[in-house]
């Protein structure tokens, strides 16, 4: 990638863009201003921005319970024009390292059967499938729980 690509944390400022990747990137179940909100101020978790040129591209929400056993991520996503040249790659790699870093032993998500090239990328950085959920979603489609045990495969891949 030629242009420039920080990831950092996100900030209420970022809410307007990340509502633009919620919406273009999920065909239902979406993250509203209020969730946003929530994610950022109150709840025990981290929502992290991948910058390319200083426009916000995408981003990661991982959920931190107290009991550092299981962090899950919640919700990984990128801006339509901006897929296909690594940025989910390396926003999963900062939550991978951050998770990790926090102690966590091991990250579960939630991905759509229909989502493939998802499930790629969750693989490659070491997820498994446990279990099919059936008609998880809110349009009825089923999801897959998949997880990755921290520390068990290299969480730098690229």
């Amino acid at each position: 990638m030629a242009a420039s690509l920080v990831i950092r944390n996100a900030t209420a400022a970022d809410i307007p863009m990340l509502l633009d990747i919620e919406g273009s990137s999920f065909p239902s179940d979406h993250i509203s201003k209020r969730q946003f909100n929530y994610f950022l101020k109150k709840a025990k978790a981290r929502t992290f921005v991948a910058l390319v040129d200083g426009v916000v591209s995408g981003y990661g929400i991982v959920l931190l319970p107290a009991r550092r056993n299981y962090a899950r991520l919640y919700s990984l996503a990128v801006a339509k024009n901006m897929r296909g040249v690594g940025i989910g790659d390396r926003l999963l790699t900062a939550v991978d390292q951050a998770v990790e870093n926090m102690g966590y032993s091991a990250l579960g998500l939630e991905v759509r059967v229909s989502s493939v090239g998802v499930r790629r990328l969750y693989e490659k950085h070491g997820f498994v499938v446990c279990c099919v959920l059936s008609g998880y979603y809110g349009d009825g489609e089923d999801g897959l729980k998949m997880k990755k045990q921290m520390g068990s495969s290299d969480t730098k891949k690229s």
